[in-house]
């Protein structure tokens, strides 16, 4: 193998940028996740309590189920701005080809 040639297959750009987007997305989940474990953890420190009550329904407050619930959201929030970003995409493709 010479110097400076590359031994990667992958030479669509399109698909490493979606990688490192991917990557971004599970990184910002990571981070939503830690940070909501640590707000769990500090509210059931601070006030003492380890379960509320929402909609009569008995919820347990832990670092455990923050987390979760941080995961869940932003999750479900990225993979519908991806979505939306997707649509739009879309969208704009087709009247590229619209004929007249």
């Amino acid at each position: 193998m010479t110097p400076g040639t590359s031994t990667t297959t992958d030479s669509d750009p399109t698909s490493s940028d979606q990688r490192r987007l991917l990557g971004y997305g599970l990184a910002a989940i990571i981070a939503v996740t830690a940070l909501s474990a640590g707000a769990g953890y500090a509210v059931q420190a601070w006030t003492g309590l380890e379960e509320t009550t929402i909609l009569a329904m008995p919820v347990a407050i832990s670092p455990g189920s923050f987390a979760l619930y941080g995961a869940v959201v932003s999750a479900t929030f990225l993979v519908t701005l991806a979505l939306v970003f997707y649509t739009v995409s879309m969208l704009e493709r087709s009247d590229e080809f619209e004929l007249e």
